[in-house]
């Protein structure tokens, strides 16, 4: 069978195989765990600020908006909807 179309809230779990509504399938969709979802949320908001950090060198003086920002992706995974994250802006 042709793997199905995913939407962000699901993943797809492999397995040895069986037959579903006679056609042999390898796979189950499910919706993610929370857990599971927030290692991709703190993986992203890592990825963000890893793109600023040399914004964070002794030798560069950072905004404020700059340091606003940075300390908005650093407390996002306390505050956030694992739903639906929203990610701070970029200044």
């Amino acid at each position: 069978a042709t793997p199905p179309t995913l939407t962000d809230g699901q993943t797809m779990d492999w397995h040895d195989g069986s037959v579903v509504d006679g056609q042999w399938v390898r796979f189950t969709v499910r919706d993610k765990t929370t857990d599971e979802k927030m290692v991709e949320i703190r993986a992203k908001r890592n990825t963000l600020l890893s793109n600023t950090d040399w914004m964070a060198l002794s030798d560069i003086t950072m905004s404020a908006e700059m340091t606003t920002y940075r300390q908005a992706l650093r407390d996002l995974p306390a505050n956030v909807d694992v739903d639906s994250p929203v990610y701070p802006t970029k200044p």
